[in-house]
């Protein structure tokens, strides 16, 4: 039944575990037309980041929950999709314009993905430690002023939402408790294939990669007591 649901209709499937440790999966495609699709969502939290370079080293050893957040690879939501098309146009004519213009095959293929998580830091005269998260105050900088805010910088987070933590305490924003820009992409590629004798093909293939230009953004700057934070 699975079998004949697989090639025949759009499948659906899904799977759950256990909350914030395991993942939650969505699959939807139909064979015979060559659309996929595929969705997930994957809580990762540990308390030994490694991108921060302090591995199992945490800022305060006596409280390894204070470490405790997101992993660096950490992505909540990832979107696959992809699609082939075999144009009708054409197809199956004996002549030079069938065998010229007919038979091409477009297919492609687009990914979405949050962006990585961040931790926010400051540097004080005893170190760089966790930053302060001003509550109230939105930490990202709206879309309509991410170009003005600082001239010559393309702004994600928003100065004004933090602060260097006093010394006699640490930071009250927590690990990967914000994150950086989302990262999307979609790429076509078009295709034909001509016979050359008996089983022997030739192939003919243009890949266009990210055809919308679309502009995804490196991680900004996380050290609030640095040049260029934010940006």
């Amino acid at each position: 039944a699975q079998r004949k649901t697989y090639e025949e209709t759009l499948e659906c499937d899904f799977s759950v575990g256990v909350p914030n440790l395991a993942r939650f999966r969505v699959n939807a495609f139909v064979q015979q037309r060559g659309a996929a699709a595929a969705f997930r969502t994957i809580p990762v939290l540990d308390n030994a980041p490694n991108a921060s370079g302090n591995g199992d080293n945490p800022e305060d050893y006596q409280n390894k929950d204070y470490n405790w957040g997101p992993s660096d690879f950490d992505r909540p939501h990832i979107f696959v999709g992809t699609w082939t098309w075999r144009l009708p146009f054409l197809k199956g004519q004996q002549n030079l314009l069938g065998a010229i213009a007919g038979g091409w095959e477009l297919s492609g293929i687009m990914r979405y993905q949050s962006g990585q998580p961040l931790t926010i830091s400051g540097t004080t005269s005893i170190g760089g430690r966790r930053a302060d998260y001003i509550d109230g105050v939105d930490p990202y900088v709206p879309e309509d002023q991410r170009f003005t805010l600082v001239p010559g910088s393309i702004m994600w987070l928003n100065p004004a939402a933090f602060a260097v933590a006093p010394e006699g305490r640490r930071g009250n924003s927590s690990r990967g408790q914000f994150r950086a820009p989302a990262y999307q992409v979609w790429d076509i590629s078009i295709r034909k294939q001509f016979p050359i004798k008996g089983s022997v093909r030739a192939q003919l293939q243009a890949d266009l990669f990210n055809i919308f230009n679309q502009v995804n953004y490196r991680g900004p700057g996380t050290n609030l007591s640095a040049a260029g934070f934010g940006s």
